[in-house]
C-alpha cells in the first residue's frame, strides 16, 4: 500500500465514527509532511490534520513550545480575498488578525469587509460595536441609509451624535428600537408614544432618561400592560406566575430604577394572589383582580 493509499485509508475512518485514541495512533504512523500535502477534499482529512498539529505540538514533550504563526503580510492576504483566490480561508485569517493589525491595514480590512457581501458586511458591524473606532462613523451612516440594518442602527444609537440621531429618529426606531434611539437624546425632548411597542417599553425609557412619574400613572402604565399579556396567555407556553408573562421582567427593571417601590409592591400582592389561578393555568380569572 502506497503512502497516499494509507492516507486515505485512514481519512475514511476519520470521516466516520471512529475510536479516539486508534485514530491517533494510526495518524502517528502516517508521514506528516504527506498528510499537509493531501487535498482538503478528501473527506476526514481535516480531523486528521487536527490530530497531527496535535502530535507536532507535543511530539511527547508537553514543554515544546509552540511556535508562533508565520502570518502573510496583510496586504497580500487581501489582495488574495479580492482576487477570490481562497476566499474563505483569506476571510477567516482577516477576521481572526483584525484586532491585532495596524491602523492603515485594519482600516483597509474594514472599508473591505463594509464594500463587500452582506454577510461580510453584518460582521463587521458586530465588531465595530464591540471595538468601536470614530474612523469608520460615516461609513456606518452612509451603509445604515442604504440598507436600513439593524446592526448599523445598533452601532449609531451607540455612538453617533445627538443630531443624527435626532435627524434620522424614525429610521432607527424602525431599524432596531424606538426605545435604543430615544434614550440617546435630550430628556426634555418629547417622547412619542406611538413609537413605543407597548407600556413597558415606555416605562423603560422613562427609567433611562431619568423622568419621574407617578404612582397612579406607573400602575395604570403596568396595568395596561398586563391586561394585554393576561389576556393572551393562552396562546403561549404555561406561565407559572405573573413574574414569567412577557415583557414583566422589563417593567419590573424600570420600576426599581424609578424608584417606584410601592407600585412593585402592589405588583408583588397581585402575583401572590394569583399564583394558584396562573398554575392551573385559569389566567382569565386573574383579570378581575387586576386594578383598574
Amino acid at each position: 500500500m502506497t503512502t497516499k493509499e494509507q492516507i486515505l485509508k485512514v481519512c475514511g475512518y476519520a470521516s466516520g465514527d471512529y475510536d479516539n485514541r486508534l485514530l491517533i495512533a494510526m495518524v502517528n504512523t502516517l508521514p506528516f509532511q504527506k498528510v499537509h500535502e493531501t487535498s482538503r477534499n478528501v473527506n476526514g482529512i481535516s480531523t486528521v490534520l487536527d490530530i497531527v498539529h496535535y502530535l507536532e505540538r507535543h511530539d511527547g514533550d508537553y514543554d515544546k513550545p509552540v511556535p508562533a504563526p508565520l502570518y502573510r503580510p496583510v496586504s497580500r492576504v487581501l489582495s488574495d480575498f479580492n482576487k477570490g483566490k481562497n476566499k474563505s480561508q483569506c476571510r477567516k485569517e482577516l477576521q481572526d488578525r483584525l484586532l491585532y493589525m495596524t491602523a492603515i491595514d485594519k482600516k483597509s480590512v474594514i472599508y473591505t469587509f463594509l464594500d463587500g457581501i452582506k454577510t461580510d458586511r453584518i460582521w463587521t458591524f458586530k465588531h465595530l460595536f464591540k471595538h468601536w473606532d470614530d474612523r469608520f462613523l460615516k461609513a456606518v451612516e452612509v451603509l445604515f441609509e442604504m440598507y436600513r440594518e439593524p446592526e448599523a442602527a445598533k452601532i449609531i444609537c451607540r455612538y453617533d451624535t445627538v443630531q443624527y440621531i435626532r435627524r434620522h429618529l424614525k429610521e432607527l426606531s424602525t431599524s432596531y428600537l424606538y426605545v435604543e434611539a430615544r434614550r440617546h437624546l435630550p430628556a426634555d425632548e418629547p417622547i412619542d408614544r406611538s413609537m413605543c411597542k407597548g407600556n413597558w417599553e415606555y416605562l423603560m425609557l422613562l427609567a433611562y432618561l431619568g423622568l419621574p412619574i407617578s404612582k397612579e400613572d406607573a400602575m395604570k402604565e403596568l396595568g395596561d400592560q398586563l391586561r394585554q399579556e393576561i389576556t393572551k396567555a393562552y396562546q403561549y407556553d404555561f406561565f407559572p406566575s405573573v413574574f414569567y408573562l412577557p415583557h414583566v421582567r422589563q417593567m419590573v427593571w424600570a420600576l426599581g430604577r424609578l424608584k417606584r417601590l410601592d407600585v412593585l409592591f402592589e405588583l408583588l400582592a397581585f402575583e401572590q394572589n394569583t399564583l394558584s389561578l396562573f398554575k392551573a393555568r385559569e389566567y382569565s380569572k386573574a383579570l378581575p383582580l387586576l386594578w383598574e
